[in-house]
């Protein structure tokens, strides 16, 4: 809970300036399909360049500052960055044609976009990053677009016809004619409403000087004439609580994935803590296959063979982000084609870590599937062994086969052959449960056994179940 001591004065309402967390110009580099950031206090470019569609064209900045919207003109899409990370977030926005010009409504709901090749407006709501309605019609390439402070129209410079087009924001709708200007516009910009103050003094009490907690009800704390009237202002001292509101966005909802049998799958998540405190965000992940939380350590994203560490909650400062990965286990008895559905559940809380029973927006709850792959519905491997390294002539030497099913269902069909190595002799029956074993000698295969075979095949009778190893075995001695 946040204590806040204000002063709030009848007859007039006085806004101070905003202060912007980030003083920086956004740069749009069309040759190179990046935007560059310059620190305005510095004037240095800092970070690195933000890649984003073909062609970068327009660039507006939402009121609140948190997004940057960019027009790709040669994709045809819109990106939005987020200013706090200086990231892209989501997939681009279909518009027109050839986009140009975005502007923003004052009240931060919609961006407006000019489309030179399609020669309409779209509309964009800023909330859910969705082009709404149909596009606007206007003349032929429209080019730069500006909405009025009051947020009742957007202005549009149609190029190809040397003209303006004026939307009515309300209907979305072209009103009146288009307006003939010069040759070719381009630009187009509004002036704010102006308010002149003359005569203006400031009182402190029954004294001249600056506004301060010592002033008392019904002091005349500002004297003016202005061009919408004359006028004065007293105090009128209140107490102001602020509470904390908690709220949760961006829990992307990323593709599905494959893989193989007792392989993991990892999805990538990150949350915004879009309340106006630190909050601690729990995450709970259901499913039928065993699932962790992975803590992304260098924060990009991408999830790295290094990167282990298990969580089960993130803490956020108001407007932080965090990225994290949803683990999840195939486990080795999965069967090709299998399905299992993971959900994943990011909850808020207050700064003790108690829920605070809210509904949305402070749960998110995502759902994505994992599939087992397996490209066949076994996997056979098998390895070879000799009873002594070293042997005399006329000494033996006995071979051991093993084989493994490594796939998580049953294997059938399996064969084994081996040579019987150079200048050895096969001296006795080879062996092998659940198997029948044929020799070979003079050229075909023959099941009944004889020292002169050059080849023993066994085949298995049975299926071999998953996970399972079975061995065979042949003797043979050195001339």
């Amino acid at each position: 809970m946040l204590m806040l001591s204000g002063m709030i004065w009848a007859g007039t309402t006085l806004i101070p300036n905003e202060v912007h967390a980030y003083p920086y110009a956004y740069v749009t580099n069309y040759g190179s399909d990046i935007v560059s950031v310059i620190d305005v206090a510095t004037n240095q470019v800092i970070g690195s360049p933000i890649p984003v569609g073909s062609g970068p064209y327009g660039v507006a900045i939402t009121p609140d500052g948190r997004y940057a919207y960019v027009t790709n003109y040669g994709s045809g899409t819109v990106s939005v960055i987020d200013v706090a990370t200086n990231q892209v977030i989501g997939s681009p926005i279909p518009v027109g044609s050839g986009p140009i010009g975005v502007a923003i409504t004052p009240d931060g709901r919609y961006a407006y976009v000019t489309s030179k090749g399609s020669g309409n407006v779209s509309v964009i709501d800023v909330a859910t990053n969705q082009v709404i309605g149909s596009p606007i019609p206007v003349s032929s390439n429209p080019q730069g677009v500006a909405i009025t402070p009051d947020g009742r129209y957007a202005y549009v410079t149609n190029r190809g016809s040397s003209t303006v087009s004026v939307i009515e924001v309300a209907t979305n709708q072209v009103i009146g004619s288009p307006i003939p200007v010069g040759y070719d516009p381009w630009g187009v910009a509004i002036t704010p409403t102006p308010l002149t103050l003359a005569n203006t003094q400031i009182t402190n009490g029954t004294d001249t000087g600056t506004l301060n907690e010592a002033d008392t009800p019904g002091d005349v704390l500002l004297s003016y004439t202005s061009t919408m009237g004359n006028g004065t202002i007293t105090c009128n001292q209140v107490t102001t609580t602020v509470e904390q509101v908690y709220g949760l966005s961006h829990l992307p909802q990323p593709a599905d994935k494959s893989g193989t049998y007792n392989t993991t799958a990892y999805y990538t998540y990150w949350l915004r803590n879009t309340g106006n405190g630190t909050d601690t965000i729990t995450l709970t992940p259901g499913n039928s296959w065993t699932s962790t939380i992975i803590k992304d350590d260098n924060q990009d994203g991408v999830h790295q063979a290094t990167e282990t560490t298990t969580i089960t909650q993130l803490t956020l400062s108001a407007n932080g982000f965090n990225y994290f990965f949803l683990a999840v286990q195939i486990p080795a008895t999965a069967t090709t084609g299998q399905q299992s559905t993971v959900t994943l559940t990011a909850k808020d809380q207050n700064g003790a870590g108690t829920d605070d029973n809210w509904g949305d927006p402070d749960m998110r709850t995502d759902e994505v599937v994992t599939i087992c792959s397996v490209g066949v519905s076994a996997v056979i491997s098998i390895t070879k062994s000799r009873d002594k390294s070293q042997v005399k002539p006329k000494g033996t030497i006995t071979y051991t086969l093993a084989y493994t099913n490594n796939a998580g269902s049953p294997a059938t069909d399996i064969v084994i052959i081996d040579a019987v190595p150079a200048n050895t002799t096969i001296t006795e029956p080879a062996t092998g449960t659940e198997t029948t074993i044929e020799y070979y000698v003079s050229g075909a295969w023959t099941s009944t056994f004889s020292t002169a075979a050059t080849k023993v095949k066994w085949t298995r009778t049975a299926a071999l179940p998953a996970v399972t190893e079975a061995t065979v075995q042949f003797t043979v001695k050195v001339k």
